[in-house]
């Protein structure tokens, strides 16, 4: 946070973020009912994730509207990247032999933004 004033500050943030896969996860299998207990879900798959942000927040303590002792503005604006090291996109356009498929991976941005009143 760096406050550029009494009412405006501006914000920034980045997370990195990165997971190995669960011990019952596979991303394919030999043959169909080859195993039970296991999973084919990527958000339990080794993964990494990046995440900017950036954003103003604008407060106004003490203020003249009756009956408001604090009003808040902020608007946010994320950016994610996730990349999957072992969890396959089957939905890809192409002719992929089973387990050739490119690796799954997606970009996002993410807007927010909120109002406080305290009063």
């Amino acid at each position: 946070m760096h406050a550029l004033n009494n009412r405006w500050t501006l914000e920034g943030s980045v997370r990195y973020y990165t997971q190995e896969a669960a011990d019952f996860y596979s991303d394919l299998y030999e043959f169909e009912n080859s195993q039970t207990h296991l999973a084919r879900d990527k958000e339990l798959s080794t993964l990494s994730g990046t995440t900017l942000g950036t954003g103003a927040v604008y407060e106004w303590k003490q203020t003249s509207l009756p009956g408001i002792k604090r009003l808040q503005f902020s608007l946010l604006l994320d950016w994610l990247n996730f990349e999957y090291d072992d969890f396959r996109d089957v939905t890809a356009k192409g002719d992929f032999l089973p387990g050739e498929e490119p690796l799954y991976s997606f970009d996002a941005l993410v807007t927010r933004a909120s109002l406080i009143l305290e009063y």
